[in-house]
């Protein structure tokens, strides 16, 4: 018990960490088109919406395959959230992540992008790694 609160601690501070980089993020961006800047604040009200009953945060960490573009990213979410929402963010963050098809995985199986977390069986601290197809 004492271990999944030390966990939860440390989850918090990551994710108020990711919203002050966020709020950052936003201030040094005012100049950016309006389309630009209501992604980032939908990705920020995703940070700081509060857990519901039995929702769990947890951290996925990214990696490309075949070249160091992203090298050990870690991303806080909750189990409940798509997978798309994330690929959103790390497209958001890795803007050349656009110009590529891409595909993911964990644990060599292959990520569903309009599933859970939950339902692609990807845990806490679970490597996700990034197939970039047209490099």
């Amino acid at each position: 018990m004492k271990t999944k609160n030390i966990d939860l601690t440390n989850q918090i501070k990551q994710l108020e960490s990711q919203l002050n980089n966020l709020k950052l993020e936003l201030q040094n961006n005012k100049s950016n088109n309006k389309g630009n800047i209501n992604i980032k604040n939908n990705n920020l009200n995703d940070l700081i919406r509060p857990l519901g009953p039995n929702e769990e945060i947890m951290t996925v960490i990214f990696n490309t395959q075949g070249t160091q573009y992203i090298c050990n990213w870690a991303m806080s979410c909750k189990k409940a959230n798509l997978f798309v929402r994330l690929e959103e963010i790390l497209n958001n963050k890795f803007p050349d992540l656009k110009k590529h098809d891409t595909y993911y995985e964990v644990n060599t199986r292959r990520i569903k992008r309009f599933q859970t977390l939950e339902e692609n069986n990807i845990q806490n601290n679970d490597m996700i790694n990034i197939f970039l197809i047209d490099v």
